[in-house]
């Protein structure tokens, strides 16, 4: 399974974000969604993941690290709050 994780402060662009996973043909995936701030975001969905930070930390390492650790695929991808994947990206992910 692929993990992908964004932290994230605006939520702005995350439901253009989740529908460019959705639209993957590669189905075998998580997003990790970690919001600091008073940002929100909900969708049915069980691979979605949200998750608040509160400790007032808003460096962006610090995030991505936790992001990380609560990811549980055996491939992590950085996914920026503000990037869309391509359909056919999926397709050349590695099998793990």
């Amino acid at each position: 399974m692929i993990s992908c994780f964004t932290p994230s402060h605006p939520s702005d662009y995350l439901p253009q974000v989740y529908e460019s996973l959705v639209a993957q043909d590669y189905t075998d995936w998580e997003w990790v969604l970690l919001l600091n701030g008073d940002s929100k975001f909900a969708v049915d969905d069980r691979r979605v993941k949200v998750f608040y930070d509160d400790s007032g930390n808003h460096n962006v390492g610090f995030l991505k690290h936790k992001a990380c650790k609560l990811a549980t695929g055996d491939v992590l991808l950085e996914l920026d709050h503000d990037d869309e994947r391509l359909r056919d990206v999926g397709d050349g992910q590695p099998r793990v």
